[in-house]
């Protein structure tokens, strides 16, 4: 729902499907910006291989404020696959 939120106000989004060490599985939005307005976050420059368009993607954890959206949590997900929102 987070990704279909940001399309509707005209920016592109993708949802990202996550692992980590321990084989746990999660979901987080990825939205094509070039930065959050002075707040940290986790960004991926290239992700065309995963099926989104060029450019900067950054990682935007639902459950977290955007002060915390640069939360060291997010680094331990390594993403699997991305679904782009139409």
């Amino acid at each position: 729902m987070g990704a279909t939120l940001f399309e509707s106000v005209g920016i592109d989004a993708a949802v990202g499907f996550f692992v980590n060490e321990k084989d746990e599985h999660h979901c987080m939005v990825l939205v094509h910006l070039e930065d959050l307005g002075g707040y940290r976050f986790w960004k991926y420059d290239d992700l065309t291989g995963k099926g989104l368009e060029e450019g900067r993607w950054i990682v935007i954890e639902p459950q977290y404020t955007i002060e915390n959206q640069g939360d060291g949590w997010i680094h331990q997900w390594q993403l699997l696959y991305t679904a782009p929102i139409e």
